[in-house]
């Protein structure tokens, strides 16, 4: 547990404090935003530690993350947010579109997540369930969707 996890410019996690972060952010996501198995979260965030602890938090629901760039313009977001049927979107900045996807601004959460366990319930996940999709640029000009199963990741 002591050994570092995570480094990212001056910053570093070992594994304990990593895996208390995910649980906590995960125990968060389940309490406020109901996110459960098999839901999909897209993830607009700069490249940080705290782009590594949402998308662990997610699988370790059971959920789906979708690594959105942040480059990409609105419709494209958009798009890709309504395509995946994200239930939640997950930033570091505001964000808004003519969708009404629930944004969660992480920063203005972050101190919440102190309040929430660090301990969490273990959620059977399968080879073949979802882990993440991302979007290609497709062929034709339109994102298409990439679906990647747990098992393509181990």
């Amino acid at each position: 547990p002591q050994a570092i996890a995570v480094c990212y410019a001056d910053r570093k996690l070992n594994y304990g404090a990593l895996d208390a972060a995910v649980n906590q952010l995960s125990n968060y996501l389940k309490d406020v935003y109901g996110i459960q198995q098999g839901d999909c979260v897209g993830l607009l965030l700069d490249r940080s530690e705290w782009m590594l602890i949402p998308m662990l938090s997610i699988l370790k629901l059971g959920g789906i993350y979708l690594p959105i760039d942040k480059s990409y313009p609105t419709s494209r977001i958009s798009y890709i947010l309504e395509d995946g049927r994200a239930a939640l979107l997950i930033s570091d900045t505001p964000y808004t579109d003519e969708s009404g996807i629930n944004v969660m601004i992480l920063p203005d959460h972050i101190e919440k997540l102190s309040a929430y366990s660090s301990e969490l319930a273990s959620v059977a996940i399968h080879e073949e369930d979802l882990a993440y999709m991302i979007y290609t640029s497709g062929s034709t000009g339109t994102p298409k969707g990439v679906k990647i199963r747990h098992s393509s990741v181990t």
